[in-house]
């Protein structure tokens, strides 16, 4: 079921677990801040039901931003987003690390991943597989007995870590 909230009463809706009479002032603030942090303040007005996918996501990201939390759990935060969008998510979560709070992405794109994480967990089949650094964890052994797949990983000289899955071509064993 679908309601024609505009973005703006949803991001309000994330200040109800701290706003009370008098906080009107204090709820607007928090939502124009976190909409504009979560680049969807042009989407203040606009029914979330006449939003694409990945605008949804944004007004999402601004409805957590406002609940000032001191925990943000984002579940495949950059799932329906370009990649513009994508980094700029990953680049909040950063930031709000870095003030003190503390964040857990769930994502499945590991090189997102592997720019951002400070640290690890893969899971496999529901259990914890490994648990480090992106360098420690995204290993191409590890990754292709995960993913019971050929992965390519590697490192740049800056520690970069570019993760590729292999390709059908005939070069990777698995050409018909």
């Amino acid at each position: 079921m679908e309601f024609p909230f505009t973005a703006r009463q949803i991001v309000e809706m994330g200040c109800t677990a701290w706003s009370g009479r008098g906080d009107a002032a204090r709820v607007r603030d928090a939502v124009d801040r976190a909409l504009t942090t979560a680049d969807a303040a042009d989407l203040a007005d606009q029914p979330v039901t006449a939003t694409s996918a990945g605008e949804r996501a944004r007004v999402g990201l601004a409805r957590v931003l406002a609940q000032d939390a001191v925990i943000l759990l984002l579940d495949e935060p950059t799932a329906a987003l370009d990649i513009r969008h994508q980094h700029r998510v990953l680049a909040i979560a950063r930031a709000q690390a870095a003030a003190g709070r503390l964040v857990l992405v769930v994502l499945h794109d590991l090189n997102l991943a592997a720019g951002y994480a400070d640290r690890i967990a893969l899971m496999v089949d529901g259990r914890l597989d490994a648990l480090g650094t992106p360098a420690d964890v995204l290993t191409t052994g590890r990754l292709a007995a995960a993913y019971r797949h050929p992965i390519a990983v590697t490192v740049s000289d800056e520690g970069t870590v570019t993760v590729l899955p292999a390709t059908a071509t005939g070069k990777d064993g698995l050409a018909p």
